[in-house]
């Protein structure tokens, strides 16, 4: 997965990590994000945190592929309509 939304909600809850807290969440959240690695070792909280917003992570990327799915239809349909209509007026 290329991206993945931060929502401001999750600003009031990671204030209270500490840095060092912090920057072990955002590499993990990247890690799973983009190469789907889950994270061997975080402090408790961070672990909690990470499974949280882990959620909606999966959840973003049902969506992007659902939408690709979508897509790909539209795209294979649009061409079987433009090659019935080109059979159709020979």
């Amino acid at each position: 997965m290329d991206k993945f939304s931060f929502y401001i909600t999750y600003w009031n809850i990671l204030d209270d990590l500490s840095s060092w807290q912090f920057k072990k969440l955002m590499k993990a959240l990247s890690e799973y994000a983009h190469l789907g690695i889950l994270p061997r070792k975080l402090p408790k909280k961070t672990y909690n945190l990470f499974y949280d917003i882990k959620r909606v992570i999966d959840a973003e990327e049902i969506q992007e592929n659902e939408r690709i799915k979508q897509e790909e239809l539209r795209e294979k349909r649009s061409r079987a309509g433009k090659k019935g209509m080109r059979n159709r007026w020979r």
